[in-house]
């Protein structure tokens, strides 16, 4: 059982609880990042060898994209269950994420669209929505909801949040691009080919639950901050109790 408390914390504090999520579920997140992971590298593979192959060099460019959001989906899901106390293992995670595979494309998508038309309009209107909209994979995994309701609902959750959540992110996301500066320069200084690509994906895979970890943490202080979710917890856990003779 993991021993992160649940309760509300500051930025520093969140920073801290993500790395200490980290480390005490290091082998389990790498589990499912990695096994997420490998169709991508079979197909990148594939397209090394046969450059020419348009047909190998789409198939990992859709694989990356499924399986990354799939790997995503699958950290959140770890998190979470962690979080709450609960047992969970690798297989568990990913199958859990498996049978909503469409929606948790679609939701990685549509967000990427959001934020990637927001920077086209000017920073700012990217970042915004970067932070509007960072808890729709939460909403979809942990909520069960649907793409369309997962914008409403993080929305609702981030209002008169919002400079806290997109300072929380930015860190988050430049402590992400750091590890991963520092794991493509050993590649490329060391590697080529389709050594490289196994390499770059294995060195990427202890690194990429990082955000997830935040995401997730960031989406559960939220909903403790708005809607008391430790005190329903805790009068839950209570209930379930047994009186005492």
């Amino acid at each position: 059982m993991t021993s992160i408390a649940l309760r509300p914390r500051s930025g520093a504090e969140l920073l801290d609880a993500a790395f200490q999520f980290w480390r005490e579920n290091f082998k389990l997140l790498c589990t499912v990042v990695a096994a997420a992971f490998v169709p991508i590298i079979v197909l990148e593979m594939l397209a090394a060898a046969d450059s020419g192959n348009a047909l190998f060099s789409l198939l990992a460019r859709l694989s990356g994209a499924v399986f990354e959001s799939l790997a995503s989906a699958a950290v959140i899901f770890v998190v979470s269950e962690r979080y709450m106390g609960r047992d969970v293992t690798a297989s568990e995670a990913l199958n859990k994420v498996w049978t909503r595979i469409g929606t948790i494309v679609a939701t990685s998508i549509i967000y990427g669209l959001i934020v990637f038309v927001g920077f086209i309009l000017l920073i700012v209107p990217g970042l915004y929505f970067a932070c509007k909209y960072f808890a729709m994979m939460p909403a979809v995994v942990i909520e069960g909801l649907d793409s369309s309701t997962s914008q409403r609902r993080s929305s609702a959750l981030t209002e008169g949040s919002k400079w806290r959540v997109l300072g929380l992110i930015i860190v988050a996301w430049l402590i992400y691009f750091v590890l991963l500066a520092v794991a493509a320069a050993i590649v490329e200084t060391t590697m080529r080919g389709m050594t490289g690509i196994v390499v770059t994906r294995l060195l990427v895979v202890p690194i990429y639950p990082f955000l997830g970890i935040m995401v997730t943490l960031l989406y559960y202080d939220l909903r403790i901050r708005n809607e008391g979710l430790d005190l329903d917890l805790m009068l839950a856990n209570q209930t379930s109790q047994p009186a005492s003779a």
